[in-house]
């Protein structure tokens, strides 16, 4: 859990940004006009762009941290296999996490257009998130414990619900149903996906 919480900052914003420059890049260098006119459906070219920047990052991210987890707790051959069936679950929690940000680029970069301002709102948007999502106590009172509830903290209280991580006898994560999490984090990866999905394939139109 740690492994992942120390590789969201940068993974959200390599995330954002790769996927802001796939489609907006492609929408000034003329590339898009290129695409759409080829016999290919507007879903395929969408859901390529989306999966080529997401699964290689999911894959780099998961690897990472199976790596990170087993060095600092490898002792013997179960112990290894105890960690794996931890890690496994990395997996599809961090596709997830990285599905609302991609979601979150590719709605600004198709709304946008421009390279450069794509990028530099999807880096402060990502930012932003973040930033709200640390806040502490002093500074927003009660309302700070139900931060583990916003994109940027719910996929490490997911995992560390998932399996079975201590928290303190008082925070609200030991509350909290693991499937809850999970489904939180469903509703995240598709929430703004799910529109730009459809505005690409209907209504986006290429300027001559």
């Amino acid at each position: 859990v740690d492994a992942l919480t120390s590789l969201t900052l940068p993974l959200t914003l390599f995330c954002g940004i790769l996927v802001s420059l796939s489609f907006a890049r492609d929408y000034e260098q003329g590339l898009m006009q290129t695409l759409l006119s080829l016999p290919i459906s507007r879903a395929s070219i969408f859901v390529v762009k989306f999966v080529a920047v997401v699964v290689p990052l999911t894959v780099i991210a998961w690897s990472t941290t199976f790596f990170v987890t087993a060095l600092n707790f490898y002792s013997d051959t179960n112990t290894l296999i105890t960690v794996f069936s931890h890690a496994i679950w990395a997996l599809p929690i961090i596709l997830l996490a990285l599905m609302f940000y991609a979601g979150m680029a590719s709605m600004i970069s198709l709304a946008t257009r421009k390279t450069v301002p794509a990028a530099l709102i999807t880096l402060l948007t990502s930012f932003f998130v973040g930033f709200i999502s640390m806040l502490p106590e002093r500074t927003i009172g009660a309302l700070a414990n139900y931060l583990i509830f916003t994109p940027y903290k719910a996929p490490s209280v997911a995992l560390g619900r998932i399996i079975g991580m201590r928290y303190l006898p008082d925070a609200i994560e030991n509350t909290v149903s693991p499937w809850v999490m999970l489904g939180l984090l469903i509703f995240y990866s598709v929430v703004l996906l799910v529109p730009t999905y459809l505005y690409f394939t209907k209504k986006f139109e290429v300027k001559e």
